[in-house]
Order: structure tokens, then C-alpha cells, then sequence
């Protein structure tokens, strides 16, 4: 626990460090900021940053006229909180040809809303389903003024209106007027202009998948609203789905005098071929590698066959194969037919199997659900014991989360679960219940640093552990669970706990340097003590390779003084 502590206050240090300073700099212009904003505080500064960025070279002359025109930048970024009379004193000196600005701001009087009136008919309101962003606005009377939320709620409502077959709809008044000085009143009003509905949809130069199947991406018919959300996801989703090397997405004779938009789909097909090289190394392996390949698509139907072979020095072989067929929507629904050989040596004995896998992939928003029949038999032979045969049939249900989009206080969120349960009958030789769960947040800290989080945990149950197959049980330990110990050095057991705790530097694109500490363990008891691992590394992503390399030292007893791992991937 000392490490996470000794961790987590090095980034509470830093993350104070960064921001107790009201220092910036741009452009040879260096200004500090003395203000009572707080909540304006940071968007004065990106203000001022931009408005810098505009002048190479500020000569002594000039630069008094420069900084009078700064200080409208500081008024419009603090208008937005209803701050439109602040207070701004600036003094300035040049030395050694760097211009050194101070700022003195006070915000003074805040104005108030005092009047609301919004001209949107209520049938369109009712339609977009933007009843609770009028609401909101209305919600502001005698409030202080709240630029952030009022242009939040403005630009919402547009984006509604137009996915409802109104992509011209503008506000013809959108305006804030004064009553008093401190008093202002919010008018909003809303031209639609002309209602419009998709037309016919032609695709050219596609001559591999059929017509019908690229059809099959949109998310709109013939008839349905005019919606340029829906158009411009429509050709992300063809690009996304990797068919193309090219796609583009337009109106035919788009004109005000026909309410109805056709529209064109022109493509230029990817390579049906995709191959994805990887070596590496580990003290557990010693060197390997691996090969996949992919054809997509094999038909004009967009069924997809992936080939994988992964290969290592020391007693690993894993063959693997899976044919994919798409659905009614191609990227919320596919399902896949998989047939894997395994050979593996653990370090508490030698296993041998075979997987036969249906499952049906149903991608939702932020949540993929993934179903699954499953045919297993392995051959297990524990260290200085017989070896014993289990054949299994059971159904296995996979969860996962993802968020889409990134929020300033979160850069990556991914949740998974994974549940499987087995009865002993004519089809399964052991009764088991298996389940496992994990995920990984990334945190911005400051510029270019981050704080990963992630963690992994399983408990696995059943009356007949003897039987369950090994490589069902868990394990901990190695490059992608504990780092400083060997692969899999933890185990088997029915338990499985690890943490990881980094911190990632995103020195360039192509360079991140990063520390660690990992927690866990793999045994019969859930509160066996977790094993700790601490180190470095680097993540090099080049245009067609990336590299990662870490060096880490367990800390527990018996551990080697550092382990050396490292990954090479390319892609072709």
C-alpha cells in the first residue's frame, strides 16, 4: 500500500503544482493573471493564449496598442458568465525581448436575467423533443446570467429542429438586451425555413459488395426527415467498417425547389486482404510472435474469415480462426463462428484444447452485449500429476462499456463482464460457474499526462475442482497482469485480484514514457495478499509499428531483480 500511497501523492504534488501557477506564456509573450474570476478564470486565459498566437514578433512600440486590444479578449471571455463591466488594469516591460504582461481584473457587478422570450411553435417543440432545453432558458429568468448553458441549449435545440427535415432552421433573433446595467432580457426566434425528406439512394464504383448491403449501413429510408446527422454518420460508418478505402456521401440536385434530397454513395473498395504482424518477448515465452490474417469481404454479402497464428519459443501455439456474417445493420449487429487450437504450457502443468464458439455481437451505444454456445475439451496435465480429459457445452453471456466520446475530467472509460456457467450432465463432465470482470480508466492530470487506472477480478466456483479444466482457473503475473514476475507465476487458483496504477507521459505522437505500479495474485483464498510490482517503459507509435517496452522489479520475496518485456506490431 506504501507504493500506491507514495503514487498517488506524487500526482496530488503535481496536480498542484501545475495549477497553483497563474503564469503563461505564448508566443515570446509571457502574462500572469490577478483576478477574483475563478470560474471565468481559465477561459480568460485560453482567450489571451489565442489572441497571442496571432503575433510572432511584438516590438516595444507596439505593444502598448496590442495589450489595449487585449483586454477586449478578457471582456468577451468574462461575458459569457454575465460579467460585462470587469474591471482591467495591465502594466507591462520588455526584457530580453520578452514581453511580460500583468493583469489586475476584478469581474464587479454580475447582470441578472429579468425577461425570457422564446418564439418556437409548439408542434416543433413537441417533435425534436427539445421541451426541457426551453424549459431551461425559461428557467434563467431572474437568475445570473448564464452564457455557458444559454449557448448550450441554443445550439441543441438547432441540432433537434434539423434532424426533424429543417437543415436550413437559424435563429432569426437570438440576442440579449439591456433594461439597466445589471438587467438584461434573452430573445429567441426560430425560422425553420423549408421541410425537406430523403429521396433514392444510388451507390457507384461498388464492384465487390452488393448495392443492398452498403444500403444496409444507413440509418435512414427513402421518406424518412432530412437529417444531416444521420447522412454524416451514414459515411462514418462506411469508412468504420473497413470495405473502404474511400467513401463519399452527397445530394443529388440538392435545390429549395423539391422537397426531396436523392442521395449518392460513391466508394473505392479497400484491399479484401489485411495482414497484422506481432513478435515479442517475455521470461515466461522467451521470444514469439504472431500472424492474422484477414479477407473482407469473401462475398458480396460482407461475410468476413480471419486467419490467426500465434507461436512462441518455449511451448505456445494457438491456431485460431473466426467467420464473421453481418446483420440487418452491419455494425450494431454481426454474429461469428470461431475454431481455436490451443497448446500451452503453464506453470502449474501443460494443457492442450479445442473451442468451438457461436455467438451473436449486439452493439447499443455505450453497451455491447455478446451471447454465446460454446464446445470445449481440454487436456489437462498438472506438474507431477495424471493428466485428465473435460468436455464441456455451455453458454457464456460477455458485457462491455464503452464511453464514445471523452469528458475534460475523463479521456477513456471501458467496463467489461464475462459470465459462464456449466451444468454436469450428458454434455459437460464438471458443474462449474465462472466469472470475471475488469476495465480501464484513463484521467487527464495535466498537459500530456495522464493517470491510467485498471483492474481485473474472477472467482471461479464449483464442487469438483479437480476436474475443472487448468487454463479455466485463474492466473496472475506477467506483462499484461503483474509486471516483474513471470507470466502466469501466480496460480492456479479460484480467486483473481490485480490493480494497475500508471502514469503516462505523451511526450510527441510518437513517444510516451510511462511509470507503474501493480497489485495482485491469483489463489484458493480471496484475501491471500496481493503481490506488487513496480517499473517503466516506453510506448513508441510509429505510422505502420508500435513498440512497447517495460522494465519492472517485484517486490515480494524470491522475485528477479527486473524483468524485461517488450512487443513489436506491425500492420499491413
Amino acid at each position: 500500500m506504501a507504493n500506491i500511497k507514495y503514487l498517488i501523492w506524487m500526482l496530488a504534488a503535481l496536480f498542484c503544482i501545475c495549477h497553483a501557477s497563474n503564469t503563461y506564456y505564448m508566443n515570446g509573450v509571457q502574462f500572469r493573471i490577478d483576478s477574483d474570476l475563478r470560474e471565468s478564470d481559465k477561459n480568460v486565459a485560453n482567450g489571451l493564449k489565442n489572441y497571442f498566437a496571432r503575433y510572432d514578433i511584438i516590438k516595444t512600440q507596439k505593444a502598448s496598442i496590442i495589450i489595449k486590444d487585449s483586454e477586449q479578449i478578457i471582456k468577451k471571455s468574462m461575458e459569457i458568465y454575465g460579467y460585462f463591466s470587469p474591471l482591467i488594469k495591465t502594466k507591462y516591460t520588455f526584457v530580453n525581448g520578452t514581453l511580460t504582461i500583468d493583469y489586475l481584473i476584478r469581474k464587479r457587478a454580475q447582470v441578472y436575467v429579468t425577461g425570457v422570450d422564446i418564439s418556437i411553435p409548439n408542434e416543433i417543440i413537441q417533435k425534436a423533443g427539445i421541451k426541457k432545453d426551453v424549459k431551461t432558458i425559461y428557467k434563467m429568468m431572474n437568475q445570473p446570467y448564464d452564457g455557458v448553458t444559454l449557448a448550450t441549449k441554443k445550439a441543441n435545440i438547432l441540432d433537434q429542429v434539423r434532424k426533424i427535415g429543417y437543415p436550413f432552421a437559424q435563429f432569426n433573433l437570438a440576442d440579449i438586451s439591456f433594461s439597466n446595467p445589471t438587467k438584461v432580457n434573452i430573445a429567441l426566434k426560430l425560422n425553420l425555413n423549408k421541410h425537406f425528406r430523403f429521396g433514392a439512394m444510388t451507390v457507384k464504383n461498388n464492384h465487390t459488395l452488393s448495392d443492398d448491403f452498403v444500403k444496409r449501413f444507413a440509418m435512414f429510408k427513402a421518406g424518412d426527415d432530412f437529417n444531416t446527422v444521420l447522412l454524416n454518420q451514414f459515411q462514418k460508418d462506411l469508412v468504420s467498417s473497413g470495405f473502404f478505402d474511400e467513401v463519399t456521401v452527397k445530394y443529388i440536385n440538392w435545390s429549395n425547389q423539391s422537397a426531396i434530397v436523392p442521395i449518392m454513395v460513391d466508394v473505392k473498395d479497400a484491399k479484401p486482404w489485411m495482414r497484422n504482424y506481432t513478435i515479442g518477448y517475455d521470461d515466461k515465452y522467451h521470444f514469439g510472435g504472431s500472424v492474422r490474417y484477414q479477407i473482407k469481404p469473401i462475398n458480396p454479402l460482407g461475410h468476413t474469415l480471419e486467419l490467426f497464428l500465434r507461436l512462441a519459443t518455449n511451448d505456445y501455439v494457438q491456431l485460431k480462426t473466426n467467420y464473421i456474417i453481418p446483420g440487418y445493420r452491419p455494425l450494431q449487429r454481426y454474429y461469428t463462428f470461431s475454431a481455436q487450437i490451443l497448446t500451452q504450457d503453464l506453470n502449474s502443468g501443460e494443457v492442450e484444447n479445442s473451442l468451438l464458439t457461436a455467438s451473436m455481437n449486439q452493439v447499443f451505444d455505450y453497451i455491447t452485449v455478446i451471447p454465446s454456445i460454446n464446445a470445449f475439451i481440454e487436456k489437462s496435465t498438472p506438474n507431477g500429476q495424471s493428466s485428465y480429459t473435460t468436455k464441456l457445452i455451455y453458454p457464456q453471456l460477455n458485457l462491455a462499456f464503452k464511453i464514445l466520446k471523452p469528458y475534460a475530467w475523463l479521456k477513456r472509460l471501458y467496463l467489461y463482464t464475462g459470465i459462464m456457467i456449466t451444468g454436469e450432465n450428458d454434455l459437460s463432465d464438471v458443474s462449474m460457474q465462472r466469472v470475471n470482470l475488469g476495465g480501464d480508466a484513463v484521467f487527464p492530470v495535466v498537459e500530456k499526462i495522464n493517470f491510467k487506472l485498471s483492474g481485473e477480478f474472477g472467482a471461479l466456483s464449483s464442487d469438483q475442482m479437480s476436474e475443472v479444466p487448468l487454463s479455466m482457473k485463474f492466473y496472475a503475473g506477467g506483462p499484461d497482469s503483474i509486471r516483474g514476475y513471470s507470466f502466469n507465476e501466480f496460480g492456479p487458483g479460484k480467486y483473481k485480484k490485480n490493480l494497475s496504477y500508471e502514469l503516462q507521459y505523451a511526450m510527441s505522437n510518437l513517444i510516451e514514457p510511462f511509470v507503474f505500479v501493480d497489485h495482485g495474485n491469483a489463489s484458493d483464498r480471496w484475501d491471500d495478499k496481493m503481490k506488487t510490482g513496480i517499473g517503466l517503459g516506453v510506448m513508441f507509435n510509429f505510422q505502420v509499428v508500435g513498440l512497447k517496452f517495460s522494465l519492472a522489479h517485484g517486490l515480494d520475496d524470491g522475485a528477479d531483480p527486473f524483468k524485461i518485456q517488450f512487443t513489436v506490431q506491425s500492420m499491413l
